[in-house]
């Protein structure tokens, strides 16, 4: 850690022990700045107890101005934030990228009060978030030493917030469907750290937005056996173990929260994971 970070952390213990207020003689963007430039420090007191936790509160807060929200949301998406070194895996880029995608639906809660975005921002905003999720490869929930990295739960945080608001429409709803698919058929990562409980929360905020028909739902569950393959490579076990992991948690979840139409799309898991056993090789 350099010094910096040592200063920076030191300032923003003395904040957040004094229930986030500052005095006159700090300017609270200028500090969000410096905050955004450290939001991929190792360190995770610094990174997500600190760094997030009170910028995070001043945005809701109203602490920001639109037009410093709006540079906020822009620094957060740009390519040494959100983008930083997409692709790389087991590195610490990803803490910069998983916690500038947690800075984005922050802002756009107070954009749905304000209404200070442009449609063209929001289209933006939504286009550069569904590259990211599909985008990247360093999914690690808890990283030993440095706290969590938690990409694809991250992700999913910012996804439902999407998903709630008018801006976000049929064909938005079906790739955002389309994306959880991919990233939970992979096989080259176990997902351990209830990743698929937050992006299965995203499917039941689609479900509630009631614009997706009964047909479609069933047909998307469906398409997960295509995923699945008669190989018998190491590999295609954990494809099918994050696949059955994730439809059998929304199984349940379906039953908890959702009203109508659980029969249907209950019976398609049902089938989905039958018809994936007896695809399955047993040794």
């Amino acid at each position: 850690m350099d010094v910096d970070e040592i200063l920076l952390k030191e300032q923003l213990r003395k904040i957040k022990e004094n229930n986030y207020a500052i005095n006159d003689e700090i300017d609270s963007f200028t500090l969000a700045l410096r905050m955004l430039e450290k939001i991929g420090s190792p360190d995770p007191e610094l990174r997500d107890t600190l760094i997030y936790n009170v910028i995070g509160n001043w945005i809701i807060n109203g602490i920001f101005t639109p037009d410093q929200l709006r540079k906020l949301l822009n620094i957060s998406l740009n390519e040494k934030h959100l983008f930083l070194k997409l692709g790389e895996k087991e590195t610490d880029s990803v803490f910069t990228r998983t916690f500038s995608v947690l800075i984005i639906p922050l802002i756009l809660m107070i954009h749905v009060r304000k209404n200070f975005l442009s449609e063209a921002e929001i289209m933006e905003v939504k286009e550069k978030v569904f590259t990211y999720t599909i985008s990247e490869q360093d999914l690690r929930g808890y990283v030993k030493g440095k706290g969590w990295a938690h990409a694809m739960a991250h992700a999913a945080d910012t996804l439902n917030l999407l998903v709630k608001y008018h801006f976000t429409d049929r064909e938005d709803l079906l790739k955002i469907l389309r994306i959880i698919q991919k990233k939970f058929s992979i096989n080259e990562y176990v997902y351990i750290n209830a990743e698929e409980e937050r992006m299965i929360t995203v499917v039941m905020s689609i479900l509630k937005r009631d614009i997706l028909t009964a047909s479609e739902m069933v047909s998307w569950i469906k398409s997960f056996e295509e995923y699945i393959t008669t190989n018998s490579e190491p590999e295609e076990d954990i494809r099918i173990h994050n696949i059955k992991h994730f439809l059998s948690s929304m199984y349940f979840r379906l039953r908890q929260e959702i009203d109508n139409p659980v029969k249907e799309m209950s019976q398609a898991i049902e089938d989905t994971l039958t018809a994936i056993s007896k695809k399955i090789k047993v040794y």
